[in-house]
């Protein structure tokens, strides 16, 4: 079996090339086994991102399954500022962060989370986010404020499985009414929301049903919110 790739792939390792799927997809997900990322594996694993061309540019960017150290974080970040640098994050509409801090300890999870977001500052017209099963409670929500803060066209969020109490609840809601765009405005884009399995109780369950009742949320007909132990 002969595989030939274009020029600009040289020295690339085919495992690395498995992430790069057809539509833009950056996909890590299923490439190799569910394992720990250490910054040499990340270095090898994202090398496609800091390539200067690319078959098409990204549209989705999928890190689940795996866990990351924080020195792997900081190989992501740097290939993330490399791809912005290089327009292949200009129709990015799909980061999915999901799953991606299993059997870190505490520190060092948030610090991978804040790590991997911050570079993404700058893109606010993301379509669909999704931080499930990251189990990191209202300190989370803060290390992914980079990500999910001032999206302008968010149509999708999943935050479930991460123990939210009802405090970080209110905290999300919050997020997701503050205004966005230059006039002060909420954008009424979002149609699925999805935060089962958390730890809000009751204090959650009025902090979502006030924003159920915002006009500003009028587009929502997907919403997830059971499984709300306190």
């Amino acid at each position: 079996l002969t595989v030939l790739f274009p020029p600009s792939y040289t020295g690339v390792s085919i495992r690395n090339l498995m992430a790069l799927k057809e539509g833009g997809v950056f996909d890590v997900s299923n490439v190799g086994s569910r394992e720990v990322i250490d910054g040499a594996k990340a270095v090898e694993l994202f090398a496609p991102l800091v390539r200067t061309k690319l078959p098409e540019p990204i549209t989705t960017i999928r890190l689940t399954n795996k866990s990351y150290t924080l020195d792997a974080a900081k190989v992501i970040a740097d290939a993330f500022k490399t791809a912005i640098s290089n327009g292949h994050f200009a129709k990015l509409k799909t980061v999915d962060i999901a799953d991606m801090i299993a059997g870190r300890h505490e520190d060092e999870a948030l610090a991978v989370l804040e790590t991997v977001c911050e570079p993404l500052r700058s893109i606010k017209d993301l379509d669909e986010i999704d931080v499930s099963d990251n189990a990191f409670g209202a300190k989370g929500i803060d290390a992914c404020l980079a990500l999910m803060e001032g999206q302008t066209r968010l149509q999708s969020i999943s935050a479930c499985n991460n123990g939210i109490s009802a405090s970080a609840a209110e905290q999300l809601v919050g997020l997701l009414l503050k205004p966005a765009a230059a006039d002060g405005s909420v954008p009424q884009t979002i149609k699925r929301f999805h935060f089962h399995n958390n730890m809000s109780g009751d204090g959650g369950g009025k902090a979502i049903a006030q924003m159920l009742a915002n006009p500003q949320m009028a587009c929502l007909t997907d919403l997830r919110f059971s499984g709300t132990r306190a």
